[in-house]
């Protein structure tokens, strides 16, 4: 009985995290209702989050930063990878190009409720700028984060098969390979945890 509900449970939870990356992925790519441009005159640090499983293992850092449009008195949260304020910005928080910049990113609701309170209490404090976005991020790694969700979709179903191909084969089949193909499972669950923060 256990291994006739092993056999349904497992194909039907690749079946739906393949749909659920897949779809996510493509609605990120093609979602131009919530892409936003805008131009900043001046970006700031303003949370970094640090993610965890079980507050044991480290698996990643948000990085949060304020973008400000001097002109307009206009600020956004913005969401990018933890060089992007020192690749872009001075010292003085101003652009290196020296002109006002132009960030893309897709307007993003924060999920996790901790993380949107900090930022709400933040951005609170901070007079005479709006927030046309209010607490959404833009999330400037949108591409990247969409396509690596597709990748891991089409991983997925690779490894569903060549993971029934070993349970049916395993007394043939090297040792060597079961163990890389189980690191594989474990590179791919460690991007999985990336990609969903």
């Amino acid at each position: 009985m256990k291994e006739k509900s092993g056999k349904i449970i497992l194909p039907l939870f690749f079946a739906v995290l393949v749909l659920y990356l897949a779809i996510t992925g493509i609605m990120n790519l093609t979602n131009t209702k919530d892409l936003h441009s805008t131009s900043i005159t001046a970006g700031m640090p303003l949370l970094a989050v640090e993610h965890s499983i079980n507050g044991l293992i480290p698996i990643g850092t948000s990085y949060y930063y304020l973008g400000v449009n001097e002109e307009t008195s206009e600020a956004y949260i913005i969401r990018a990878s933890k060089n992007w304020l020192k690749d872009n910005f001075t010292d003085d928080y101003l652009p290196k190009s020296g002109a006002a910049m132009t960030v893309t990113g897709l307007a993003k609701r924060v999920t996790d409720f901790d993380t949107e309170t900090e930022l709400g209490n933040r951005i609170a404090q901070m007079e005479g700028v709006s927030f046309p976005l209010g607490i959404m991020s833009l999330e400037l790694n949108f591409k990247t984060n969409a396509v690596l969700r597709l990748a891991l979709a089409v991983m997925a179903v690779v490894l569903l098969i060549a993971g029934m191909y070993i349970f049916k084969h395993k007394d043939e089949i090297n040792r060597y390979f079961i163990i890389a193909y189980a690191l594989i499972v474990l590179l791919c669950m460690f991007l999985l945890l990336m990609v969903l923060q």
